[in-house]
């Protein structure tokens, strides 16, 4: 069995990274689930597992060094504050290191083994091998510190030594009391919301597959697809689930959001009918006591292997590399990543893997669509916001909780999988989309929230569910048009006017721009040289990406005196 526990029950192995919104679990967990294998190379302590080409790929990269980063004493120090745990990147010689070039070259399989081998015969322990990405979870012998981790660092053969790291889970729960094994299906505010009722006319999310990396369901919970066992990993299992200290079953909370069952009882998810086989669950969190960042990095792996074209981690916090290679090596896989922006309980302020190039990013809103700056759960926690911010959704939700029962949780780590859920009605219906056709979809049909335009509260708006299919609804899911530019001019002026637009189906098709019935301008900026004696009505034509049309008025007065536009 992995030494972890002791790691995460010792006060050192806290350290601020990973932060996931309530649940609980008793610490000792399960033994090391076995990587899945082919028959290439036995490894200490695994077993017998498939060896491949690593494939080339982008990496983000941490904010600003870490002190492990320019410091072999701060990296050995970290390490063995985690019990000696750490995540060891391979790397072919002369290659440049990820965390300094923010590319990680691809590695051969025979790199690969001459990088086991070294880690062997120096009496490093092998504890998992991640086979899709290239990535070791060892452990040092934090006696053999000193020596081995400077040795390690320097190696041509090592790209990166990252120490493992976890925080501690934050919960937040509403005060009202849960209820148990409800029989009457309602269909909670935050689903109406994101407006996942309308998009199943076109699907409800049959025919794809999802992974969730979280602290595992309670597996056979009246409402939630029954996932089977072998579709369960992770340190913490993934098909079990546990109450902390305030009660909250975090994961299986998280999954009602994104798949609950229409099935006339208790509530209803935003993909309820994703089939029970095409659920893969990895609980890489310990209910009572953090995500620790080798699981988690273990989990998206896991996701590649499963062919998952859609991934969910509620979890925020610090930059960690081994999380951001599997991140990008996930993409280069087309695989959509959804990961919280963080609350004001995490300690991070732009928070990861939300930050990472290609996650989408989720902060919270309120049942009035406004920014979740409050909430109705214990000690009112709020959405963090900042440039990690991608997309907006429901901050807290009424879902499933342990014992068949039903409870209302706040966080992004609710918000979250209102997002992921929409990734996978899309992918269910196009599944030909790439990854990026699909993200970019979800941004140019969000409900624009707050200033015109990407900010850092909402990101690019609302998630709309119903918009990504093309399925309008209110009037603002129609472009709305905005003319900036003077309004009272010289007759002999030389006058600029510019075009904006928001709401509908971005990217936005065309800008056209009338006097009356005469086209006088297309595009965003328009100029009129003269405009004459009589005042006028300047019209503004918005056409979005999928034809809806929007139109803006503006008076336009003719006045000598003006110093509008020059003259």
């Amino acid at each position: 069995m992995r030494t972890l526990v002791h790691w995460l029950n010792s006060a050192a192995g806290v350290l601020a990274v990973l932060m996931v919104a309530g649940c609980s679990r008793d610490l000792s967990g399960p033994a090391v689930d076995p990587v899945r294998t082919s028959s290439l190379s036995l490894i200490q302590g695994v077993g017998t597992v498939d060896i491949q080409d690593i494939r080339g790929v982008e990496v983000g990269l941490p904010p600003e060094p870490r002190s492990w980063d320019t410091s072999t004493v701060a990296l050995r120090d970290t390490i063995v504050g985690a019990d000696g745990h750490a995540v060891i990147a391979i790397k072919a010689r002369g290659s440049r290191r990820t965390l300094e070039s923010g590319n990680r070259a691809s590695v051969n399989k025979e790199v690969i083994l001459e990088g086991l081998d070294l880690l062997r015969t120096r009496g490093v322990e092998i504890l998992d091998y991640y086979d899709k990405i290239g990535l070791v979870h060892v452990r040092i012998d934090p006696a053999q510190a000193d020596s081995l981790v400077p040795f390690l660092a320097a190696s041509p053969i090592i790209d990166f030594v990252e120490p493992a790291q976890v925080v501690p889970l934050a919960a937040s729960r509403a005060s009202v009391p849960p209820v148990a094994s409800v029989r009457a299906q309602t269909t909670p505010w935050g689903i109406t919301m994101v407006r996942a009722p309308e998009a199943w006319s076109i699907t409800s999310g049959a025919g794809v597959k999802i992974k969730i990396i979280d602290s595992g369901h309670e597996q056979g919970h009246e409402d939630l697809p029954l996932v089977p066992t072998i579709n369960c990993s992770g340190y913490y299992g993934g098909c079990d689930d546990g109450p902390n200290a305030n009660g909250e079953w975090h994961g299986t909370h998280v999954f009602g959001i994104l798949a609950a069952r229409n099935n006339g009882l208790g509530v209803v998810g935003v993909a309820p009918n994703v089939s029970d086989a095409d659920v893969f669950y990895a609980g890489a969190c310990a209910s009572s006591g953090g995500c620790s960042t080798t699981e988690v990095a273990l989990g998206i792996n896991q996701a590649i292997t499963d062919n998952a074209r859609v991934v969910s981690m509620s979890i925020a916090g610090n930059f960690d590399g081994g999380i951001a290679t599997a991140v990008a090596t996930a993409w280069a896989g087309n695989i959509v990543i959804v990961a919280a922006a963080g609350n004001n309980t995490n300690t991070c302020t732009v928070c990861y893997p939300a930050a990472l190039p290609n996650v989408i990013g989720v902060s919270g809103v309120k049942d009035t669509k406004g920014f979740a700056d409050s909430s109705p759960c214990y000690g009112s926690p709020y959405s963090r916001s900042g440039s990690h911010v991608d997309l907006a959704a429901p901050f807290w939700a009424y879902s499933t909780e342990g014992g068949n029962g039903y409870a209302t949780y706040c966080g992004t780590s609710m918000a979250t999988p209102h997002v992921a859920g929409a990734a996978a009605l899309l992918r269910a219906y196009y599944p030909s989309w790439s990854n990026s056709q699909v993200v970019n979809r979800l941004y140019n049909t969000s409900q624009d929230l707050g200033t015109a335009g990407r900010d850092n509260y909402y990101g690019y708006g609302l998630v709309d569910a119903a918009l990504a299919f093309g399925i309008r609804g209110a009037s603002d899911d129609y472009p709305d048009g905005n003319i900036t530019g003077p309004t009272q001019v010289h007759p002999e002026g030389v006058c600029q006017w510019v075009g904006t637009a928001q709401h509908g189906i971005r990217p936005y098709a065309s800008y056209q721009w009338y006097v009356g019935t005469t086209l006088v301008g297309t595009g965003q900026n328009l100029t009129i040289i003269e405009p004459g004696y009589s005042n006028f009505y300047l019209d503004l034509k918005v056409t979005d990406a999928d034809g809806g049309v929007g139109w803006e008025s503006r008076y336009i007065v003719i006045n000598t005196q003006s110093n509008q536009c020059p003259h």
